[in-house]
């Protein structure tokens, strides 16, 4: 009987998370937020969602209200590879685990004492994206002798755009591609991303590939294929 009840119960009933993101009001963190709702309601817990909107300051200061809050557990976006090293060594030896989603330290665990990482190879992720790319347009015919490659980020100094724009870069020296631009996407909010890409594209006639480092992706690779077809056709 005792069992029986135990497998009716939900198994984190009565726990508190805190999930602290670098994130803003866009379709990715979207999907995100919901699917935290959704485990927090199919595990019988509750759990707050911070989005900082790219402001690391911000960022900062929610992570320290959600330690003083003492939840069961706090789930942290790791943007920045010396920003969280004592907050999380802090939160740790306050009884609260930590653990990374989405970005983490670029040194993994040697870099910051988060529990774990929940997450891909930002890395490894911009290689096989540009890997695939380039791959295709060579199957096409596509003259890499003079190949441009922009790649739009929200936040240029982030760890995610850095380590992803270098596995891109290393795709690109498999093809002999050499130049290169990272392109400041402005953040997150999603017309600022589309005017940035938009400006840069119509500046750099020269661009032969855009590969988008941002959230907004159903607003940047149209405004791409549009503004690449103008172009061509002037």
């Amino acid at each position: 009987m005792g069992s029986m009840a135990f497998a009716q119960g939900k198994p984190a009933e009565g726990l508190y998370f805190r999930l602290v993101t670098h994130g803003g009001d866009d379709p990715f963190w979207a999907v995100v937020q919901q699917g935290a709702l959704d485990a927090a309601n199919e595990l019988g817990c509750k759990v707050d969602i911070d989005l900082a909107g790219s402001d690391l300051a911000l960022q900062q200061k929610r992570l320290a209200e959600a330690v003083a809050q003492k939840p069961n557990g706090i789930a942290l976006v790791i943007n920045d590879d010396t920003a969280w090293d004592k907050p999380v060594e802090d939160a740790l030896a306050a009884g609260i685990p930590v653990i990374g989603i989405n970005n983490d330290d670029s040194k993994g665990p040697a870099g910051n004492k988060r529990l774990c990482y929940i997450g891909k190879s930002e890395e490894r992720a911009g290689y096989m994206i540009g890997l695939k790319l380039f791959q295709t347009a060579k199957e096409k015919g596509i003259d890499f002798s003079k190949a441009h490659v922009a790649m739009p980020v929200e936040v240029p100094g982030a760890n995610y755009g850095v380590i992803r724009s270098n596995g891109i870069k290393r795709a690109m020296a498999e093809f002999g591609i050499t130049s290169s631009e990272i392109i400041d996407g402005g953040g997150l909010e999603m017309t600022t991303v589309e005017q940035r890409e938009t400006s840069y594209l119509l500046a750099h006639p020269e661009t032969t590939f855009s590969i988008t480092n941002t959230d907004s992706p159903p607003i940047s690779i149209p405004v791409g294929i549009s503004l690449t077809a103008q172009l061509r056709s002037i």
